[in-house]
C-alpha cells in the first residue's frame, strides 16, 4: 500500500486541482511514514518472538574446528579463519583500486 501511495501521488497534482505543494508534503513526509510505522508494529506484534539459536559446538569440542575453513595439504589438516580470507580479499581490492 505504501509503495502505490508513492507512485500515485504524483499523478495527483497532475489530475486534481487545487492541490499545492504542502498537501504533497504532508502526505510524502507525514502521513507515508506514520502509515508505514503503523503497519509495520502491528505485523510485526502479532508475530511470535524468536528464540536464540544455539552453538551445538559448544557441546560437541569435536565439531569447533568446523567454525573454520578447513583443507588438506599433504595429508595434514589446516584451519583458516573466514575473517582472515575477508580481509585479504577487501585488501587485495582496495590495492587493486587505489592503483587506478
Amino acid at each position: 500500500m505504501p509503495i502505490l501511495g508513492l507512485v500515485i501521488l504524483p499523478l495527483v497534482v497532475s489530475f486534481m486541482e487545487g492541490v499545492k505543494w504542502y498537501h504533497l508534503f504532508a502526505l510524502y513526509n507525514v502521513a507515508l511514514p506514520l502509515g508505514v510505522l503503523y503497519l509495520s508494529r502491528s505485523i510485526l506484534r502479532t508475530r511470535p518472538t524468536g528464540y536464540g539459536d544455539t552453538d551445538i559446538s559448544e557441546n560437541n569440542p569435536e565439531l569447533r574446528k568446523h567454525r573454520n575453513i578447513l583443507f588438506k595439504v599433504g595429508g595434514k589438516e589446516y584451519q583458516l579463519h573466514p575473517g582472515f580470507i575477508a580481509v585479504t580479499v577487501f585488501i587485495v581490492f582496495f590495492m587493486i583500486e587505489s592503483v587506478r
